[in-house]
């Protein structure tokens, strides 16, 4: 899998934002800021910010004391986030979460909305989130669950793998690295974090169609890449099919679907 085919340039970020942005990621963004507790006078640290669902939620939190830092890798998606989310005290900042560009023991939170999942080497990027939180500070974010349990996922895996074989298993796996509840707990220990628990979140989620559904798996993530790269001519016929079994599956107009996901918290 190479980086370009994990790339959100064009209007893939815009797309993620106006299709799944309401569609699939709102609902935890407005779950996970429901855990951060009291944030009044915090120093924040968002990694992965994405569009900035989770952040303007976190924003609405912030008292005059507080600081928010919002990150992600990707230029195009903060872009986004910034247009999107507006407020005085959040800064925004391209990092790599396994390298971050912060000084020791900075914040007393670090949160990330679906993006632990992503770096190549979590173990790094474990250590890099323990190392810029305070003494007692908290580390919480949150992952998808399996994919068995996640069938808007599984119905985009099987789709994809009907036109590329397994060559649609790296970008269609990814998001799913640390679905498993053991084997995260053991790697946050192995960090040294203290305290560390998960949590399991089943919400429904709806959106107007089974086509704008369609539209956004493919086209608002970096799946569109490996189609554009490897066979472009397909795309039609892919967004035809992933609609017809996202309709046959979960209904149509609107269709209303299950999602399945794991929140994890630790304390440095």
């Amino acid at each position: 899998m190479t980086q370009s085919m994990l790339s959100f340039e064009g209007n893939i970020a815009q797309q993620y934002e106006e299709l799944l942005g309401p569609f699939l990621f709102e609902p935890f963004a407005a779950d996970l800021s429901a855990r951060t507790g009291d944030l009044s006078s915090s120093s924040i640290l968002e990694l992965a910010c994405g569009t900035g669902r989770l952040t303007r939620h976190l924003a609405f939190a912030l008292g005059p004391k507080a600081r928010l830092v919002a990150t992600d890798i990707n230029a195009e998606m903060l872009a986004v986030a910034r247009e999107e989310v507006d407020h005085p005290r959040v800064d925004w900042s391209v990092a790599d979460i396994a390298d971050l560009p912060f000084g020791d023991a900075q914040f007393d939170l670090v949160i990330s909305q679906f993006g632990m999942m992503f770096p190549a080497d979590k173990a790094k990027a474990l250590a890099e989130t323990r190392r810029v939180l305070r003494k007692g500070g908290r580390l919480l974010f949150n992952t998808w669950g399996p994919g068995a349990s996640n069938p808007v996922w599984a119905l985009l895996a099987e789709v994809m793998r009907g036109v590329f074989g397994d060559g649609a298993n790296g970008p269609i796996a990814q998001p799913f690295s640390l679905s498993e509840e053991a084997p995260v707990l053991q790697q946050l220990e192995d960090s040294g974090f203290s305290r560390v628990s998960a949590h399991r979140v089943r919400l429904m989620v709806q959106i107007e169609s089974a086509s704008m559904a369609a539209q956004g798996m493919i086209a608002g993530l970096p799946v569109i890449n490996l189609i554009r790269q490897r066979a472009p001519e397909a795309l039609p016929g892919t967004l035809e099919r992933l609609t017809a079994r996202y309709a046959e599956v979960f209904g149509d107009r609107p269709m209303v679907a299950p999602v399945n996901a794991r929140v994890f918290e630790a304390v440095a």
